[in-house]
């Protein structure tokens, strides 16, 4: 079953960390896979291998990572031009690339090849935006707006393979002017959450209910993430988002999308700004993302936090120092080491357990690459300047 990201089981060893402790239920368990480098891998960069390896919160010893860790990457002449691309959804029947220009929508079963879908009745191209995908092992559903004479209006989209889409009648459930700005799905319910806080949970994408998050109030919900076994919603406390930073995040759990227990946990500033799955489990990590952290590139320990059900959370060593992690496949966990200049290298790490970290090589012309946006079963995809489009770097094991 795929909720946002595929979800694959890597083998556990126990963590050393710090336990979020909780009065809801004892703590599940935080053990996690702890990787071995491929032998490609380990020859390419190996000064900074080395610096990654000991930043690691456990001595055990590595069991293999053949079977997640990639030994690099490699061009494949694939761009997808869609202008502002800010949106790329992998589920098993393929991938989505969501951009703004119209069809504002394509359609790849490789990543290789993408073909529009959807039509102008169906998505409003001229005046659509479309927020979230998520996936709940048999349809597909799409969250967004659309902006009618000045007003915007909720929508959401269904599908069943990604290339024929309908608009669901969802009989005025949301307000006008509201906005589901979190999506996420499981097998059990799909879960969408607007800006102000309001949950929302639904079997088909076309009936929904409401069930309020407690203490929404003054949060800035930034995003909603599915495991097999629980949901979660992430809520920035104060900050901007630009210029002032958050004070901490508030985070809301629930094993079905409809029984909401909240908690909030002290961070550090611009943290938890996105949330992973991996290895069907929560990670997070303190800091902004590459296109934002040239301006803050004092923050170099970012402490990681995981959990097992988005409730008990347990405090992990920090990623390696000046990299940002950008995003999962489930299974794999890629960061970016910050660009501070303009000219530097483009540099990715990878890890299998959020913990211990790897370099991923590039075997590829690096020029005009900016920042990694998307990383799917198969690969990476990184914004390539000056023209906004987006690069797929296949996986090479």
């Amino acid at each position: 079953m795929w909720p946002l990201v595929a979800l694959v089981a890597v083998g556990a060893i126990a963590l050393t960390g710090v336990v979020v402790t909780a009065a809801r239920r004892s703590p599940g368990s935080t053990a996690l896979a702890n990787p071995t480098p491929t032998p490609s891998a380990a020859t390419a960069h190996a000064t900074h291998a080395a610096a990654s390896q000991s930043r690691s919160s456990s001595d055990s010893p590595a069991p293999s990572a053949a079977d997640h860790a990639w030994a690099g990457l490699r061009a494949t002449s694939s761009q997808v031009l869609m202008g502002d691309m800010t949106l790329i959804f992998s589920w098993p029947g393929g991938m989505l690339a969501r951009g703004y220009d119209s069809p504002f929508m394509k359609y790849s079963a490789d990543a290789r090849t993408w073909v529009a879908v959807g039509d102008s009745a169906t998505f409003d191209n001229d005046g659509g935006l479309m927020d979230g995908i998520a996936w709940n092992g048999r349809i597909l559903v799409a969250t967004g707006q659309i902006n009618s004479a000045g007003v915007s209006k909720p929508v959401v989209w269904v599908s069943s393979d990604g290339r024929s889409w309908s608009t669901a009648d969802t009989k005025g459930t949301f307000d006008p002017g509201a906005r589901i700005a979190a999506l996420a799905a499981n097998s059990s319910a799909i879960v969408g959450v607007t800006a102000d806080g309001q949950a929302w949970h639904s079997t088909d994408g076309r009936t929904w209910t409401h069930a309020a998050l407690p203490g929404s109030a003054g949060t800035r919900i930034v995003q909603a993430v599915a495991t097999t076994k629980a949901f979660v919603v992430v809520g920035l406390n104060g900050g901007d988002g630009a210029q002032v930073p958050n004070k901490g995040v508030t985070i809301w759990s629930s094993d079905d999308g409809t029984a909401w227990q909240s908690r909030v946990l002290t961070t550090q500033q611009w943290a938890w700004e996105k949330l992973f799955v991996l290895d069907d489990r929560f990670v997070a990590y303190e800091g902004a993302t590459p296109e934002a952290s040239s301006v803050s590139a004092e923050l170099d320990a970012r402490r990681g936090w995981v959990s097992p059900d988005g409730y008990d959370w347990t405090v992990i060593a920090a990623s390696p120092a000046g990299f940002d992690a950008v995003g999962s496949n489930g299974s794999l966990l890629v960061a970016q080491q910050r660009m501070t200049s303009v000219g530097a290298p483009f540099v990715l790490d990878q890890s299998v357990d959020g913990v211990h970290w790897i370099p991923l090589p590039i075997d590829a012309p690096a020029t005009g690459m900016v920042a990694a946006t998307a990383v799917v079963p198969n690969g990476v995809f990184v914004g390539v300047s000056p023209f906004g489009a987006r690069e797929f770097l296949e996986a090479a094991r």
